[in-house]
Formats: structure tokens, sequence, C-alpha cells
């Protein structure tokens, strides 16, 4: 947290030199629920959530948007390992993929097009917002 909050701090000032800006944050869905074994991560995250409409509120009249997007778990070379390693990976890519809704998890270019959305101009009424890209995840919780 502390280290997001010093990013903001340093790019706030920035951004209004600049007249008009974003922040976007990685939060989680682990903003909106918790699981297991994760204390520390589950805490961070709806902080996360916080500290995006807190700085939204504070500087949107600066013209300066500020939001978090929320993903679940996603289909990064980390995560490919840690399922491939089980005793049986194609049954560990079914339970994952059934614990959403789409039966699947995301692609990083998927929700990476959520922060390109959320940085251009198209979204330019959008602030203090966290997009809750999941797959579904948060439906079953």
């Amino acid at each position: 947290m502390k280290g997001m909050y010093l990013c903001a701090k340093y790019a706030i000032a920035h951004v209004q030199r600049q007249g008009k800006g974003c922040i976007t944050f990685m939060s989680s869905a682990n903003g909106l629920i918790a699981e297991p074994c994760l204390a520390t991560y589950c805490t961070t995250k709806p902080a996360t959530i916080g500290l995006t409409r807190s700085i939204a509120t504070d500087y949107g009249k600066h013209n300066i948007r500020t939001n978090c997007v929320s993903p679940a778990c996603m289909r990064t070379p980390l995560v490919e390992e840690w399922i491939n390693s089980g005793v049986d990976p194609n049954l560990s890519w079914e339970k994952a993929n059934r614990l959403h809704v789409l039966e699947r998890i995301a692609e990083v270019e998927e929700v990476a097009q959520w922060v390109l959305f959320l940085a251009s101009d198209e979204s330019s009424i959008v602030t203090g917002s966290a997009m809750v890209i999941d797959s579904g995840l948060t439906c079953f919780r």
C-alpha cells in the first residue's frame, strides 16, 4: 500500500502539471472476496479500492481520474507453472476453470484491454471505479 500511495503522490503532481490525466491501480477480485491463507493479500486489495476512491474524490476537481482493475486469476507463466506442477495438470486446469462462471481464467491481454480503456479518453467519465474483471469468479462467493 505504501508503494501505491507513493507512486500516486508523485504521479498526481505530474498529472496536475499536464492539466488532466488518469491513474489506474491494480487490485484483485480478492478486494471483494476472501480466500484461505491469503490474509495479507486479502487485506491490501480492498485497501487499494479505498485508495482509488479517495484519490478520485480528492483530485477529480483537478481533472484527474483514478480507477482500478480487479481481476481474478490470469493466465501468466507463474500461474501456468503452478497449475501444471500438480499431480494431474489437466484436472488442476479443469478445477481452476470451474471456479469461474465463464469456465476459464482471463488472458493477460484481456485485462490489459480494460487498463487501456481506463487510460483512454473513451472513459473520460469513469473515475472512482473498481472494474471487476474476473470471468464471474465473484458471482459464486
